[in-house]
């Protein structure tokens, strides 16, 4: 373990070497002012790029902002240039907008002006001066493919406050508005974007009018493959619906809006994966893990295993699994299901999705997941440990003695009900089935009390 020494310089700023605690570089520090710590840290190709405060003293109203870089020693600490300023009285932020990286070569976005870097005095500049339509209406957001930057920035045709879709090759010239996203409507934003496999995905929010002087707020996922034709509208979504957090597990797109939405860039491939109430989404080794509020346990972490999803919906079409791990969701709609090769989840949510049959269950390897329908016959959701034994779940000899039907009691051993015919499994039997590691039925505590690791 690294020998760390003790230093009375642990509350200030500081770049930690391995071996000891030691102030890699003093910079000044702005009496008063909020943010004078190292902000907007970048790694580009293991050179960390930052940025900090200095005091204007020919203009005491604006703060000057100097890059860093280093190299994570105290002698490869240095300044490389002092870039933009920053208002002393508004809150305007040290670090950049937003940034990114072409072929080694720092770019940064900060109010109207693109900036690079190679990390040298003289490589590093102002490159592209955008138009500000109104005010303090400023370029946002970076996304690189292939060498062409695309980002969001003001219509400078528009006294709307309209933001549009913009590209450039990092060249005054060479930076332009591609798309045009909606004239006719009012205060226009972008409020996220990313690239997911070459291809820019972007959520919109405008104020619209109902044609009866009614005004409302609107959201709509776009996608572009960097032409203006290939820039396309994927989804409206309802009134005073907000659209955030997109982010890309497994070549899917995720995002909140009024639930977990996922696309796979098409308009029938963007759907709802569920209705809850979904924050800070993050991958983790191709899971999805968020918070999640979904009106019954209040915010709890749930997680998407997100390898294979196969969803039957409504339709009564058999579904077959590929040779990896599936997620096959069944849907409503009686059909036979396959799952294939791989360890493979089949999900049910609801007590309407009778009448499927599982032709290749294996025991030890696949799991029937009853989370969401367990949840939708208690009230304040289930939170027991054993549906089998709490009277919901009865496992019974099928048609043959090889095969088995699951039945489902929806009040379970403290009601009236009784056990009905739920779905049937080929080529095994009740014994062997009759086993809680063949289902996922749980809420597994990851924190005390109400936090928990849900699965959809």
């Amino acid at each position: 373990m690294a020998n760390t020494k003790s230093s009375k310089l642990l509350n200030s700023p500081a770049i930690l070497e391995s071996d000891e605690t030691v102030l890699a570089k003093p910079y000044q520090v702005i009496p008063g002012y909020d943010s004078p710590y190292p902000l907007g840290l970048t790694n580009i190709n293991g050179t960390l790029y930052f940025f900090t405060s200095f005091e204007l003293t020919d203009n005491p109203d604006y703060i000057g902002i100097r890059l860093w870089k280093s190299d994570g020693t105290k002698a490869g600490t240095i300044p490389v240039k002092d870039v933009y300023s920053i208002s002393a009285v508004r809150n305007e932020g040290v670090e950049p907008d937003a940034v990114t990286s072409i072929n080694g070569i720092f770019y940064f976005l900060k109010f109207t002006t693109l900036w690079r870097s190679d990390s040298t005095p003289e490589g590093t500049g102002a490159e592209v001066i955008f138009p500000s339509a109104v005010g303090m209406y400023y370029a946002r957001f970076l996304a690189n493919i292939n060498g062409t930057l695309y980002f969001s920035a003001p219509n400078p045709d528009s006294g709307l406050y309209n933001y549009d879709l913009w590209k450039s090759d990092g060249t005054q010239e060479g930076t332009f508005r591609l798309k045009e996203l909606y004239p006719d409507d009012s205060f226009v934003t972008i409020d996220s974007l990313v690239n997911i496999n070459d291809t820019v995905y972007f959520t919109v929010s405008r104020t619209s009018d109902d044609g009866e002087g009614n005004s409302f707020r609107q959201t709509s996922l776009w996608k572009s493959d960097g032409t203006t034709t290939g820039s396309i509208l994927l989804k409206e979504f309802g009134s005073d619906i907000y659209s955030y957090d997109l982010i890309t597990v497994n070549n899917i797109l995720y995002f909140t809006s009024d639930g977990l939405w996922k696309s796979d860039g098409t308009e029938a491939g963007t759907v709802k994966v569920k209705d809850i109430n979904a924050v800070s989404l993050r991958n983790f080794n191709n899971t999805l893990y968020f918070l999640g509020n979904d009106g019954i346990h209040g915010y709890e972490l749930w997680a998407i295993k997100t390898d294979n999803v196969i969803n039957g919906s409504g339709s009564r079409d058999p579904l077959t699994g590929t040779a990896g791990d599936d997620r096959i969701i069944g849907g409503t709609g009686s059909k036979t299901i396959t799952g294939g090769a791989g360890n493979d989840d089949f999900v049910y949510t609801s007590i309407k999705e009778v009448g499927q049959r599982i032709t290749d269950f294996t025991v030890g390897e696949d799991k029937i997941v009853l989370t969401q329908l367990l949840d939708s016959l208690v009230s304040g959701g289930y939170n027991g440990s054993d549906a089998i034994a709490d009277g919901y779940v009865r496992l019974v000899k099928g048609s043959t003695a090889n095969t088995t039907i699951l039945q489902i009691d929806r009040d379970g051993a403290i009601g009236n009900a009784v056990f009905r015919n739920f779905i049937e499994l080929d080529n095994v039997t009740p014994q062997a089935m009759n086993n809680l590691s063949n289902f996922s039925i749980l809420e597994i505590p990851l924190f005390p009390k109400r936090s928990h690791l849900k699965n959809l």
